[in-house]
């Protein structure tokens, strides 16, 4: 008897992430114990707490308050983002799966695709660029079919 790949479909957004497995193509999909992830998702002023510094005008009297060069909610989707990364490098180097789907809307698919290290990107079999994080098992695996075929 041969052994089937083991498939996982990683499906995540910029907050929220699930993982689930494929032992045989075209058997159900079974949620990966531990691969349900959800970023705390603070709000904007829960994340950056300080006002942001002021400075004097180049010419003239004026101040104004300075922006920050890095927006805080994004900051907090990369975050995630490596954090969704580090579980599946960490699955990859104890072989729990073979082949990887990726799903998830365009940037946070460029982020994570980024995130990734060899490992894992040398398992990734099909990148969906778009956002099924609130499909059930069952829906995604219909809407993923050809993506799961070997």
């Amino acid at each position: 008897m041969t052994r089937h790949p083991m498939t996982w479909i990683a499906v995540a957004d910029s907050a929220h992430a699930a993982i689930y497995a494929q032992a045989a193509p075209g058997a159900a999909l079974a949620a990966v114990p531990g691969g349900a992830l959800a970023s705390p998702n603070l709000k904007g002023g829960e994340i950056v707490s300080d006002r942001p510094g002021r400075a004097f005008d180049s010419a003239g009297q004026g101040r104004h308050a300075m922006e920050s060069e890095v927006d805080p909610r994004r900051q907090e989707t990369l975050a995630f983002v490596r954090e969704v990364a580090a579980l599946l490098e960490a699955r990859a180097k104890r072989n729990e799966f073979d082949r990887l789907v990726l799903v998830a809307p365009p940037r946070t698919l460029g982020d994570l695709r980024e995130a990734l290290d060899k490992t894992v990107k040398s398992r990734v079999a099909a990148e969906i660029a778009k956002d099924l994080v609130a499909l059930k098992p069952d829906e995604l695996r219909a809407r993923l079919a050809d993506e799961l075929r070997p």
